[in-house]
């Protein structure tokens, strides 16, 4: 999950300083951080031109596959345009674990060219659907449903909302999030919801441009092309992926800032770990 939208994520936990003791705020911090590090593995930073995206994601020391909802003009040229970017990536767990069947995402129903009447599939949507349904109840979900004036939009924060949300094509959640694209990113095995960040009208704080990934992708330790052909076909991961652009005389991104950037990796980490959770069968047999 991203909070790319707002710069609020550092200014919350200064809030809470008078709230509770600054050491209690650390070792907090300190304690998510040990966990999403030992949960996920994390790449971030400039993403240079379509050529830097010519190896498989699955490897660790690759460039991210160029979103589909990238702008064209913007993804071509980066002379121009500052593009960063973040990746999370879960530690592969087992098909046998999850509580539902992987998609077929060989099927020519999920290409790019029918990319607006695609769904995802149960179990990608119970993944997002937590992840959301989680950042839908952290502080700066409030800052930014408070920010926001028109009812209609407050409503996409609601628990059952989320919930019963398709994720479809022109899907909005959480406010500021629209859903641009869902299929496979170009990558065999793959399946993927990118979120626009879509700031409403009524909105009146701060924005950024960019959009959020959240994947299932076939496991492959080796870091090459991987497919569900592959002796790995038994693993996948779950990924959280952040995408921020400006022109290069705008202001920094929140990538960009050292403490805004580790907030974001720690929070987004747990988002990952929360929408996991609610995907593996042995934590829904503890629920």
């Amino acid at each position: 999950m991203a909070f790319g939208l707002m710069r609020t994520p550092a200014v919350v936990f200064i809030a809470l300083g008078p709230l509770v003791p600054i050491a209690i705020t650390t070792a907090y911090l300190l304690y998510l951080k040990h966990q999403v590090s030992n949960s996920t593995t994390s790449q971030s930073g400039r993403y240079r031109s379509h050529t830097a995206a010519s190896k498989s994601p699955s490897s660790l020391d690759a460039a991210p596959l160029e979103p589909s909802s990238i702008p064209g003009a913007i993804a071509s040229d980066t002379d121009e345009w500052v593009i960063t970017f973040e990746r999370l990536v879960s530690r592969p767990i087992p098909v046998s674990n999850l509580i539902g069947p992987i998609a077929d995402r060989s099927a020519a129903t999920l290409s790019n060219v029918n990319a607006a009447e695609n769904e995802p599939s149960d179990l990608l949507k119970a993944y997002v659907r937590a992840a959301q349904e989680a950042f839908g109840w952290t502080p700066q979900a409030f800052i930014i449903r408070k920010l926001i004036g028109d009812p209609g939009i407050k409503r996409t924060f609601d628990t059952d909302w989320v919930r019963d949300l398709s994720f479809k094509h022109g899907d909005v959640v959480n406010g500021v999030y629209c859903v641009d694209y869902v299929g496979d990113g170009g990558m065999a095995g793959c399946e993927r919801i990118e979120l626009g960040l879509a700031a409403p009208p009524s909105y009146r704080g701060h924005s950024e441009t960019g959009l959020i990934l959240s994947a299932i992708e076939p496991y492959d330790p080796n870091g090459a092309e991987s497919s569900w052909n592959s002796a790995t076909e038994n693993m996948v991961v779950f990924v959280n992926e952040t995408w921020l652009w400006r022109r290069k005389n705008g202001k920094p991104t929140l990538l960009e800032s050292g403490p805004g950037s580790w907030l974001h990796s720690i929070m987004a980490g747990w988002l990952v770990m929360k929408g996991i959770k609610a995907v593996t069968a042995v934590h829904s047999k503890e629920q």
